[in-house]
C-alpha cells in the first residue's frame, strides 16, 4: 500500500525532503524487498500442515487464571482512563495535539505507577480480542468471553485520551482480520451478530478517524494516507542523510531497544531529533536500519521474521500457542505500519512478556 500511494505523493512539498526524481532507485528496491520478507511467514500460515486445526478449544485452570489477569487489567485501564478519554475528546485533537503534547511540561495521562500499569494492560488489546474470538468456540462461559470482548476496547479508550486515531484504526484492522480467519467456525446466527456490530464498530472508527484527521490537519493528504504514501520517502531518506557519516549518527539501542540497554546497563541516549526525516514515521524497516544501519536492518529482520516462521511451524499442536504466535506477528507488522511502536520500553516488555508466554504454551485439549 505505502510503495503504490507513493507514486502519488510528492515528498517535495514536506520540509527536508526533495522531489521523486531525485531518489535512487536502488533504495526503493531495497525497501520492497525488505517489506516482501518481513511478510513472508504469511505463507508458512497459508500452509495447512502448519496451522492447527480449531474445532473446540478447552482452556485449563491455568490459562484461565492467567486470563482473568489480564482481563481485570484491561478493564482496570479502561476505568482509569475514561475521565481522562473524556476531557480530551471535548477539547478537540487539535488542542491536545498543539497545546498538550507539544509542551512537555503537560501530560495529559497523569505521571503515576497507576497510569503505567493502565496502559500496559491496554497494549494487550490484541491479545484479548484475539482471545476473544477463539472463546467463542470453546469451553469458557459466555460471562468470560463478554470480559475478554470490554477488556479488548481498552486501548480504544488509552488513544482517545491523546485523541489518537491508533486505537479504531488498529482495532478495526486486528478484528478484520480475526473475522476473516475464524469465519468458517462461526454459526449463520453468530455471523449475523457479528456483522452487525462488525459495521457499527466501522461506522464509528471511520467517524472518528474522518473527525479527528479533519482537526488535526484539515486535509487527508496530510493524514493517515499522508503517513502510509511517505513511509518508502522516509525510509530513503534516512538512508542518504545518515550513510557515510559514522557511527554518530545512528541511534544505537537507545531509542527503539531501550530494554537492551537495561539489561546491559548502558546509560540510554537521550536524542533531540529536529530533522523531519528523525521523527517523521518510516515504518519499523527505518528504525531498524536507524539502530547501526544496514547492519541493523539485515540482523532485526531476520531475528524478528525467522522467529516468527519457527513459532508458527513448532504451535501446529496447541491453538492457542499459534493464537498467540500469530497475534503477535500480526500486531508487529500492523503497528509498524508508520514506525517501529513496539519499539518505547513499554513495548519491548510486550515483546518480552509474549516471548515467554508462548514459550510456556503447551498442547491444550481440543475436540
Amino acid at each position: 500500500m505505502s510503495s503504490v500511494l507513493a507514486f502519488f505523493f510528492d515528498p517535495g512539498d514536506i520540509r527536508g525532503f526533495t522531489r521523486f526524481s531525485d531518489y535512487p532507485d536502488s533504495y526503493f528496491i531495497l525497501y520492497g524487498i525488505f517489506a516482501c520478507y518481513c511478510l513472508s511467514p504469511l505463507y508458512t500460515i497459508r500452509n495447512p500442515k502448519y496451522k492447527p486445526e480449531l474445532k473446540h478449544v478447552n482452556f485449563n485452570i491455568n490459562q484461565r487464571r492467567l486470563l482473568m489477569f489480564g482481563v481485570l487489567g484491561g478493564i482496570y485501564a479502561i476505568i482509569y482512563v475514561f475521565p481522562h478519554a473524556f476531557k480530551s475528546v471535548a477539547l478537540g485533537a487539535s488542542e491536545i495535539r498543539n497545546s498538550f503534547l507539544k509542551d512537555k511540561t503537560n501530560t495529559v495521562l497523569p505521571i503515576s505507577i497507576f497510569t503505567t500499569i493502565a496502559v500496559a494492560f491496554a497494549s494487550f488489546f490484541s491479545v484479548f480480542l484475539a482471545v476473544f474470538f477463539m472463546s467463542l468456540k470453546s469451553n469458557l462461559s459466555k460471562t468470560w468471553r463478554y470480559l475478554l470482548f470490554i477488556a479488548s476496547l481498552s486501548y480504544i479508550v488509552v488513544s482517545l485520551a491523546y485523541t489518537a486515531r491508533d486505537g479504531f484504526l488498529f482495532y478495526i484492522i486486528f478484528g478484520s482480520i480475526f473475522v476473516t480467519n475464524y469465519w468458517s467456525y462461526f454459526n449463520d446466527r453468530l455471523k449475523k451478530r457479528i456483522k452487525i456490530f462488525g459495521f457499527s464498530v466501522l461506522a464509528i472508527g471511520v467517524f472518528v478517524l474522518g473527525s479527528f484527521t479533519q482537526d488535526r490537519f484539515g486535509d487527508s493528504d496530510a493524514g493517515t494516507m499522508g503517513y502510509i504514501a511517505t513511509q518508502p520517502y522516509v525510509f530513503a531518506e534516512n538512508i542518504i542523510q545518515r550513510e557515510g557519516y559514522g557511527d554518530q549518527y545512528y541511534y544505537g539501542t537507545s531509542l527503539r531497544l531501550p530494554l537492551i540497554n537495561r539489561v546491559l546497563g548502558i546509560p540510554i541516549e537521550e536524542f533531540d531529533r529536529t530533522e523531519p526525516y528523525e521523527w517523521t514515521f518510516g515504518t519499523f524497516l527505518t528504525d531498524f536500519y536507524n539502530v547501526n544501519g544496514f547492519l541493523s536492518l539485515i540482523i532485526l529482520s531476520v531475528l524478528f521474521t525467522e522467529y516468527f516462521r519457527y513459532q508458527f511451524k513448532k504451535s501446529k499442536n496447541s491453538s492457542l500457542r499459534y493464537l498467540l504466535v500469530y497475534t503477535f506477528y500480526v500486531h508487529f507488522i500492523v503497528s509498524g505500519l508508520f514506525y517501529f511502536r513496539l519499539g518505547s520500553f513499554s513495548g519491548n516488555v510486550f515483546m518480552l512478556i509474549l516471548v515467554i508466554f508462548i514459550s510456556l504454551q503447551k498442547k491444550n485439549s481440543i475436540q
